[in-house]
């Protein structure tokens, strides 16, 4: 499998997760272009990822770091805009993935 295909599974399997964790921490109006560019850096850095942990906290950690970006630039945009709080939403979801239940709907 190339790393076109490897990628596209990841993230199908981590989308609704991914924009789950946008939702809570910014304005609706503005997850559709958080997720679009945490997808956008994460497919420019893919090759930086460690394929021995898990894709969908390397996916949040750089989801909050453009939160934190767009809350420097506007922070009426974002519900949470703390780092503590995002590594705490982060950790909330890493619990919720290992269940074995599909918990994003």
């Amino acid at each position: 499998m190339d790393g076109k295909q490897w990628f596209e599974i990841l993230v199908r399997e981590h989308s609704r997760m991914l924009m789950m964790f946008i939702r809570a921490s910014a304005h609706p109006s503005i997850a559709e272009d958080v997720w679009q560019e945490t997808m956008l850096i994460a497919w420019k850095r893919i090759e930086d990822f460690d394929r021995t942990r898990p894709f969908g906290p390397w996916l949040r950690g750089i989801a909050a770091k453009v939160l934190l970006s767009k809350g420097r630039q506007e922070s009426r945009w974002l519900v949470i805009d703390d780092p503590m709080s995002l590594e705490y939403l982060n950790l909330r979801c890493q619990q919720s993935q290992d269940l074995p239940v599909d918990t994003w709907n």
